[in-house]
C-alpha cells in the first residue's frame, strides 16, 4: 500500500494530479539486436537497454517504494523532506529536488539509467540522450498505471516475477481495504485549486480514481474535460449547486 501512497503524495505535492485504466505502455525482453530490454515509455519514445542497468537514477522519490519492490538499487536520487523511503536509499547521493534537479551532479554520477517523471523532467530529456545516458520518462496517475510501473521496474532490474508479484501483493492489501468500506458511496467533488485558477477532478486523475476505489460517487463524471487535461473539467458554482454533494475535497 505504501508504494501506492508515495505515488499519491508526491503527485499531490508536485499539483500533478492526473476510470482507472492501464496505459499504452510496451515492453518487450529484447529486441532484434539482443538488447537487454526494448520499452516505448510515457513520451512515446522508445528506449532501448543495451544492458542490464546497474548505476540506476531516480528523479522522483515516489518511484523509490517500487524500486525497493523488485529488490533494485539505486545511485542517485532526487532529494526530499516528505515521505517515506527505503533505509537502502536514504544515504545514496542526491541531484537536487525533483523540481530543481542539478544535472551536472546527475550526469557526474555516470546513470546507466535514469528514470524520470514525465511533466516534471520532459524538458532534461534531450540533454540526458545527448550524453548517451538512456532515460526512460514515466507518469503513473491511475492506480492500474502504478501496478504496470510496479511490472516495469521488475522487468528493468532484470527480475520481472518479483514486479508481477508486488502487483499482485498491492490488489491483495487494496482488496482488504475495500471490501470493509460500506457500499453506499457518498457525492463528492474533488477540486483542484492553484494561484490562477480552480478546476474538478475527473475519474481519470489520482484523486479520483482513489476516490472511485472507495467506492464514492463522483459527481463530475460524464463532464467535458479541458483541452490538454484530460483530468479535469472546468470548475462551475452552478453545476456544483446543481449536483449537490455531500462531501468536497479540496
Amino acid at each position: 500500500m505504501k508504494i501506492f501512497r508515495a505515488v499519491l503524495a508526491a503527485a499531490l505535492c508536485l499539483t500533478v494530479f492526473s476510470g482507472c485504466g492501464p496505459n499504452a505502455e510496451n515492453t518487450k525482453p529484447a529486441s532484434d539486436d539482443k538488447a537487454f530490454l526494448t520499452i516505448t515509455d510515457d513520451t512515446g519514445r522508445t528506449v532501448v537497454l543495451p544492458e542490464k542497468p546497474e548505476r540506476v537514477v531516480s528523479l522522483a522519490t515516489s518511484y523509490l517504494n517500487m524500486i525497493d519492490a523488485v529488490g533494485g538499487k539505486i545511485v542517485g536520487r532526487a532529494s526530499s523532506k516528505i515521505g517515506e523511503m527505503p533505509e537502502t536509499m536514504k544515504n545514496v547521493p542526491e541531484v537536487g529536488f525533483v523540481y530543481n534537479i542539478n544535472m551536472e551532479s546527475l550526469i557526474g554520477l555516470k546513470p546507466d539509467l535514469v528514470i524520470a517523471n514525465k511533466n516534471q523532467h520532459e524538458k532534461f530529456l534531450p540533454l540526458l540522450e545527448s550524453n548517451k545516458i538512456p532515460v526512460i520518462a514515466i507518469n503513473p496517475k491511475t492506480y492500474d498505471e502504478v501496478k504496470d510501473k510496479l511490472i516495469l521496474m521488475g522487468k528493468i532490474y532484470g527480475v520481472p516475477e518479483k514486479g508481477e508479484a508486488a502487483a499482485a501483493k498491492l490488489d491483495q492489501q487494496v482488496k482488504a481495504v475495500t471490501e470493509k468500506l460500506p457500499k453506499d458511496g457518498k457525492r463528492i467533488v474533488i477540486m483542484h485549486a492553484t494561484p490562477s485558477n480552480v478546476t474538478v477532478e475527473l475519474e481519470n486523475s489520482i484523486a479520483g480514481c482513489v476516490a472511485k476505489m472507495l467506492g464514492f460517487q463522483n459527481v463530475a463524471v460524464g463532464a467535458t474535460p479541458i483541452k490538454g487535461k484530460p483530468e479535469k473539467t472546468p470548475y462551475s458554482m452552478e453545476a456544483l449547486v446543481e449536483k449537490n454533494p455531500e462531501i468536497i475535497f479540496i
